[in-house]
């Protein structure tokens, strides 16, 4: 099965600590495969319903898409990235796609579908990925309306979690707390000799996909996942 959104996470971060993941050298030492905090799972069959909250869908205030990420890199031993903006649904697959995944074309035409709209996306990158976070980050995606944003939300959650081979270990997803229709999902992968881990907080708010991504190498206590969720929450609470 194609890593998609997987391998494209995995490959930003190469940002924070080398490209091992993508291909290219590192210099470090392989690093201790831990177990991960999260309880995991088997990949969900088709119609698989991920533990989200019921989402209340509540309407969103319009204006500049960059409005709608943290002020400041909001975890801590993460550096404030420039913001990228993405004014087609092409380039947003190509941030979020592995490249050369056959599947970007569909993914294009998913997001056209949906209604896409133009999206931000900001890569906070660790101070010292050897001990902590390698990466942080956060997109917002417009979308056509509040049931595609939630459709979008579910869906970008079981294609992750579906994710096999290309050194996919352990898939899982988590409730998150204070946040109607979130979802947390995490994946473990091993890499050019580095297992990498991957946490992600994914809601709908009114028209709009958020996303917040934590990325760290070989130990999953690196990731503060209350951290993670505390972030994303008050994001959520800013931008009602």
């Amino acid at each position: 099965m194609r890593m998609r959104r997987t391998a494209a996470l995995v490959c930003a971060l190469g940002i924070g600590v080398g490209a091992a993941a993508c291909g290219g050298d590192d210099e470090a030492e392989d690093p201790t495969v831990a177990e991960p905090t999260t309880a995991v799972q088997e990949a969900p069959e088709a119609d698989t319903v991920l533990d989200t909250t019921e989402a209340e869908a509540p309407t969103a205030p319009t204006g500049d898409l960059a409005d709608r990420l943290p002020a400041d890199a909001p975890l801590e031993g993460t550096a404030r990235g420039e913001v990228q903006t993405l004014a087609t649904a092409t380039e947003l697959v190509d941030a979020l796609y592995a490249e050369g995944d056959s599947a970007k074309g569909a993914a294009v035409e998913s997001f056209e579908e949906a209604g896409f709209a133009g999206a931000v996306l900001r890569d906070d990158t660790g101070t010292n990925p050897q001990e902590g976070l390698a990466l942080h980050r956060l997109y917002v995606m417009e979308l056509g309306g509040e049931q595609e944003a939630q459709a979008e939300v579910i869906r970008a959650a079981q294609e992750i979690l579906a994710a096999q081979g290309g050194g996919v270990q352990e898939t899982g997803s988590f409730p998150v707390e204070g946040i109607p229709g979130a979802t947390g999902v995490l994946v473990v992968q091993e890499a050019s000799g580095q297992v990498l881990i991957a946490a992600a907080v994914l809601f709908p708010l009114g028209p709009y996909v958020y996303g917040f991504q934590a990325v760290a190498a070989g130990d999953p206590s690196r990731i503060d996942r209350d951290a993670l969720e505390a972030a994303a929450r008050a994001q959520y609470e800013a931008g009602q």
